[in-house]
């Protein structure tokens, strides 16, 4: 009756994945539903060529390693990977990297490559500080921290330095890291705030104030400081008097 979806639907139902497939595919121009449908029936290679057609290269691979065959599932995702890369989903990119790959240390090394100026910076930054958590390698996530400290970090980029390490003291599972981590937000904060606004002022006193949430007297005296500032920047943008 020209109802190809019901069609493909009964098809389905019936078991005949590959039938329907051709319907979603060649009638109903759906080619995503025909490769997930020939999926459905086990029909793997089908499923693979319609997959790579659509660049569903993680799909793909995902499917490869279910046929066992471990070399092209690699080959597969690291197209994924590239494609995230090239497109600026670096994070999406160093999870395949970390976790379907096997590649920790390209991961790494991507992820080094959003520092500073990526508009990925910030995640990149914390995502490569829990990877350095995940793979135990302390003494790296120790070196970035003392690198982070000592770097002239771009001032549009100092709030979310100073936000990340804030963080990593308060994650991070190693002791030593977490207490390098906080001293560097506070001297980064530091070298910040005399020519930050006021909303880079507010910001990094709050990110300062998370490492001791329970001291309320740095809480007072951050927001003491934020109102101080607020002042002063009125001051100065204050129009002088007609004389």
């Amino acid at each position: 009756l020209g109802n190809y979806v019901a069609a493909a639907a009964a098809l389905v139902q019936g078991r005949h994945h590959r039938e329907a497939a051709v319907l979603y595919r060649d009638h109903l121009k759906r080619p995503l539903e025909a490769a997930q449908c020939l999926e459905k029936g086990g029909l793997l290679v089908e499923a693979v060529a319609i997959y790579e057609s659509l660049g569903q290269f993680e799909t793909v691979g995902d499917l490869y390693a279910r046929m066992e065959r471990p070399d092209e599932a690699v080959a597969a995702w690291r197209r994924a990977a590239e494609k995230h890369r090239d497109t600026g989903e670096l994070l999406t990119a160093c999870r395949l990297l970390e976790t379907k790959i096997a590649a920790p240390d390209e991961a790494l090394a991507l992820l080094a490559t959003a520092w500073p100026w990526s508009d990925q910076a910030g995640p990149a930054l914390r995502e490569r500080f829990g990877l350095l958590g995940r793979l135990a390698r302390h003494e790296d996530a120790r070196r970035l921290v003392a690198e982070l400290r000592s770097d002239a970090t771009p001032p549009a980029r100092s709030v979310v330095l100073v936000q990340t390490l804030s963080a990593v003291a308060g994650s991070y599972p190693e002791p030593a890291v977490r207490g390098g981590a906080a001293d560097a937000a506070r001297v980064a904060a530091g070298r910040r705030l005399p020519q930050a606004n006021l909303v880079e002022t507010t910001e990094l006193i709050q990110a300062v104030a998370r490492l001791a949430p329970e001291d309320r007297l740095l809480h007072r005296d951050g927001n003491r400081f934020v109102v101080r500032r607020r002042g002063q920047l009125a001051t100065h943008e204050r129009p002088p008097a007609a004389g």
